[in-house]
């Protein structure tokens, strides 16, 4: 299975939690996730984060390819 990260965005009201997930240079960094309830997957969220869960309205999601990060669109 394919392993799914999430990366808040800016413009949601929890992007102060971006902070938490930083690189060593302090760049923000997608962090790993899970989709609880596949069968709403159009109504709900990931779980995983400092935050526990995010709405899809929060976080862009992303797949690992090659060792580098691919936004889903």
């Amino acid at each position: 299975m394919t392993q799914l990260y999430a990366k808040i965005k800016n413009s949601s009201r929890r992007r102060s939690q971006q902070g938490y997930h930083l690189d060593s240079k302090g760049k923000h960094i997608p962090f790993p996730v899970e989709i609880p309830d596949i069968e709403n997957l159009y109504e709900g969220e990931v779980k995983g984060g400092v935050g526990g869960n995010y709405h899809f309205d929060d976080v862009n999601i992303y797949v690992k390819v090659d060792g580098k990060f691919k936004r889903i669109k």
